[in-house]
């Protein structure tokens, strides 16, 4: 729904907690700024999908592991996005979100992306 969908303002009003905590260095606190910087986001890049491999769950916490693509961005030092990868190349990402749930809603959130190689040097793949 959030980036597949594009619906971003249902997506943050049905599963965001008024008190949303982000972790991520590029993107605000709370759910306001995070459409406000999403819708950004899917503007600049709407080929945007994510394709869930797997997701785990512990109590409050849920683990998701996915596949990002429709991205043509590099990552400064911040993990700050900006378009123009080389060549104009659209890379794939291995994403991997740590949500904390409170009420059924995401109260706070981690990320970690990294670009997925072309020829990874063991042979195996991030999925």
């Amino acid at each position: 729904m959030f980036f597949n969908q594009h619906r971003i303002d249902e997506a943050v009003d049905n599963y965001q907690a008024p008190s949303y905590i982000q972790h991520n260095p590029a993107l605000p606190n709370g759910p306001e700024a995070l459409k406000t910087a999403m819708k950004s986001l899917v503007a600049q890049f709407p080929d945007l999908r994510f394709d869930v491999k797997r997701a785990f769950a512990d109590g409050d916490y849920v683990i998701v592991h996915s596949e990002m693509t429709g991205l043509n961005w590099v990552l400064d030092g911040a993990d700050t996005p900006s378009a123009g990868a080389a060549g104009g190349e659209t890379p794939s990402y291995a994403v991997v979100d740590i949500l904390r749930m409170e009420d059924g809603r995401i109260a706070e959130h981690w990320d970690v992306i990294q670009r997925v190689p072309e020829q990874p040097a063991g042979g195996n793949s991030m999925f």
